[in-house]
Parts: structure tokens; C-alpha cells; sequence
């Protein structure tokens, strides 16, 4: 009787307990694919946020590099730091330090663009300071500011060569485009 009883109860206390084993397991499941789920779309939002602040930092540099461009170009940079008081040698030494100057300011978003366009902004950087030192070079160190910016003008002229920033420029800009695209 008292063995009946035992066996009784043990047999309700399975009732209870296998489905309610169940139930939790069930639940357990269910949690932890709603986790999975969530930390995979964590995951993924963290990526996005990356990807798109990496891609904002990437343009910002090539911003950079294509105002830099622009600003050294022979046109921009001889009417912006045009010096009509200055002599043939101090403009040429006031030229070359702006763009050292210039190129030194952009210089760490150097990491955010390829190598080749690097390659290419300084290549036209050497090609500016060629050009602005070549024309000083023909010319005496006392002659007025502006037969600086009209011999190299001519010296562009004659080599036929044209605007020694407008490679990179290209290039710059075909990266851009590239990019966007995706």
C-alpha cells in the first residue's frame, strides 16, 4: 500500500515535471534564437556604422587631396599668393614653402587613399615645384614677382604638357566614382 502510494506519486510528480521540463526547454530554445537573432543584427548595424564612417573618412581624404590639387595649380596658386612686391627669388622661396607647407597639412590622409593616388598628388606636387623652379632658374633673382608666374606659363606653354596637377585630379576622381559605385 504505502509502495502504491509512492509509486502514485512519483507518477504525478512526471506529470508535472516532464511537461513543464518541456515547456522550459521550449523556452529556452526560443530565447536563445531570439539572442542569436539579435546579436547577428547587432552585429551587422556595428558593421554598417563602420562601413559607412570608414567610407565618410575615405571621401573627407579624397576632399582633401582634390582641394590640395587645386589649390597648387599653377593658375590657383599664383593668382592666390600673387606678390607683386616681391622679387623673382622671394616669391619662388615664399612659393615653395606654401606647398611644402600645403602637402604637410593633407599629408595623414594619406592613409585613407590608395597608393597610387598618393603616388599621383606627389608627383604633381614635384611637377608644381619643377615648374616654379625651373622658371626662377632662367630668370634674375630681382626681377619683379610677376615675370616668375609668366615664365612658367610659358614654360607650360612650350612644353605642351598643360596643367601639371590634372593627372592626379583624374585619377582622384575616377577612385571617387569608383567608389560610390560600389
Amino acid at each position: 500500500m504505502i509502495t502504491e502510494s509512492i509509486l502514485s506519486l512519483m507518477a504525478d510528480f512526471f506529470k508535472i515535471v516532464i511537461p513543464a521540463s518541456l515547456a522550459v526547454y521550449g523556452m529556452y530554445l526560443t530565447i536563445r534564437s531570439y539572442s542569436t537573432r539579435e546579436i547577428e543584427k547587432s552585429l551587422l548595424d556595428f558593421r554598417t556604422k563602420a562601413d559607412n564612417q570608414n567610407l565618410t573618412l575615405r571621401l573627407q581624404a579624397y576632399e582633401r587631396w582634390v582641394l590640395f590639387l587645386e589649390r597648387i595649380a599653377p593658375q590657383n596658386l599664383f593668382v592666390r599668393e600673387n606678390a607683386p612686391e616681391a622679387n623673382v627669388a622671394l616669391w619662388q622661396q615664399h612659393l615653395n614653402q606654401v606647398l611644402n607647407q600645403e602637402f604637410m597639412h593633407n599629408v595623414s590622409a594619406q592613409i585613407y587613399i590608395s597608393d597610387q593616388s598618393y603616388e599621383h598628388i606627389k608627383g604633381a606636387m614635384q611637377n608644381v615645384l619643377s615648374l616654379i623652379n625651373q622658371a626662377a632658374g632662367t630668370l634674375d633673382g630681382d626681377q619683379p614677382s610677376i615675370q616668375l608666374a609668366s615664365r612658367a606659363f610659358e614654360n607650360l606653354i612650350n612644353s605642351g604638357s598643360g596643367d601639371p596637377t590634372a593627372f592626379a585630379l583624374a585619377h582622384l576622381r575616377s577612385e571617387v566614382r569608383k567608389m560610390m559605385e560600389g
